[in-house]
Parts: C-alpha cells; sequence; structure tokens
C-alpha cells in the first residue's frame, strides 16, 4: 500500500521528535492517530481543516504511521483513529474514533475552554456581566 503523506499544514510526530514537537510545545497540540486504511483520506481531511480553522492557537500534528503501534501502547489507546488533546505536556482529553469536523471541532472547543479559562467568581461575573464567555477558540 503506498503511503499518503500528510499535508503541510500538519506536522508528522514520531518516536523521535513527540517530545519537542507535543510535550513540549507551549501551544496547545492535538495529535491525530490515523491508521492508514480504508477512512485515512477523509480523517487526514477533517484533521486538515481544524488545522486550518484553528490557525495558530492550536498546533496540529499526526502520528508518524511506522510508529502508531508503540504510540498505542504509550498512550493506551485501543484503536483508532485517536485524537490527543495535549496541553503543556499533558493530555487534556481524547477522542477515540471516526470524527467528522463539527464532532472534532466540538471536542477541541470543549476540552480548550475547561482547560485555558479560571471561572471567574460570582462577583467578577456580575462585573464583566452574565453569560459572557471566556475561551480560546477558532479565529
Amino acid at each position: 500500500m503506498k503511503m499518503m503523506v500528510p499535508p503541510l499544514t500538519l506536522t508528522v510526530v514520531s518516536l523521535s521528535n513527540f517530545r519537542d514537537e507535543v510535550l513540549r510545545s507551549k501551544d496547545a497540540v492535538l495529535v491525530a492517530f490515523l491508521h492508514q486504511g480504508l477512512g485515512y483520506k477523509q480523517q487526514l481531511e477533517v484533521v486538515e481543516h481544524i488545522a486550518v480553522s484553528y490557525g495558530p492557537a492550536l498546533k496540529v500534528c499526526v502520528a508518524a504511521a511506522e510508529d502508531l503501534e508503540v504510540f498505542s501502547r504509550m498512550h493506551q489507546m485501543t484503536g483508532t483513529p485517536a485524537f490527543l488533546l495535549f496541553r503543556q505536556g499533558k493530555e487534556q482529553g481524547r477522542l477515540l474514533g471516526e470524527s467528522d469536523e463539527e464532532w472534532l471541532l466540538a471536542f477541541i472547543d470543549r476540552s480548550l475552554y475547561v482547560t485555558a479559562c479560571q471561572v471567574p467568581s460570582l462577583a467578577e461575573r456580575k462585573e464583566r456581566g452574565a453569560g459572557k464567555a471566556y475561551r480560546l477558540g477558532r479565529g
């Protein structure tokens, strides 16, 4: 089977660069673990759209195909596709199974919102106005 190359908007992470590209990144990082099989091209397109949607607010990576088995053991994943979201070297969330763009965007927004925000006190909420959202999201 011919290996498909991820688009230039995505960073390929392998065992040799995972620490530098993901764990030491100051940015939020989404890593897609995709088996190059039947739904690979479709899932890769979804991941590329995510990279474009978030721009520099989110670093988007695809795990190298040859390292998937080792990554699966390292991160205790039971299958692919899997999407892991990291911030400051720590896993913030994971989504297992095939995903469309809307579902993946919701997962990322929810994970970034929960991990990026401090919940303001009641006094701060009243001062700022009820119903205002404070979150990191797509540009």
